[in-house]
């Protein structure tokens, strides 16, 4: 669960990206995630629960925010300086791990916020089934 939490600090930062009209970057989102869906995010929490419609996997699956960490992996880098390469080598062990074990589909990320993180507390709620 620890690997899980750390690639939900990384996804934040590319996340907060979006709200930063004035950034350098360019980033890349998997199909499943609505561009849309993102831009909400620039000024309020984000539910995921109704992301899938399945009862027992409410909740965007973890594999998405997995994917969005690849596809973004050279900004996380930049953005989290020393942190980011740690994110890219457990990104890659984990990965290794999920295969191994099968539990592809185990984690769902229910709801997020951190809009206002100087201010107010950031969370995640990330469901293991």
């Amino acid at each position: 669960m620890y690997l899980a939490s750390k690639f939900v600090y990384a996804f934040a930062d590319v996340l907060k990206v979006i709200r930063d009209d004035e950034s350098p970057f360019i980033l890349n989102f998997p199909e499943e995630i609505k561009q849309e869906t993102l831009m909400k995010f620039r000024d309020t929490a984000l539910d995921f629960t109704n992301f899938t419609k399945s009862e027992e996997s409410r909740g965007m699956p973890f594999d998405i925010v997995l994917k969005t960490l690849e596809m973004n992996i050279e900004t996380v880098k930049k953005i989290r300086g020393g942190d980011g390469e740690y994110v890219a080598e457990i990104l890659e062990k984990f990965r290794k791990q999920e295969d191994e074990n099968g539990d592809k589909n185990r984690y769902f990320l229910e709801t997020f916020r951190s809009i206002k993180g100087k201010r107010r507390c950031v969370f995640g709620i990330l469901k293991d089934t």
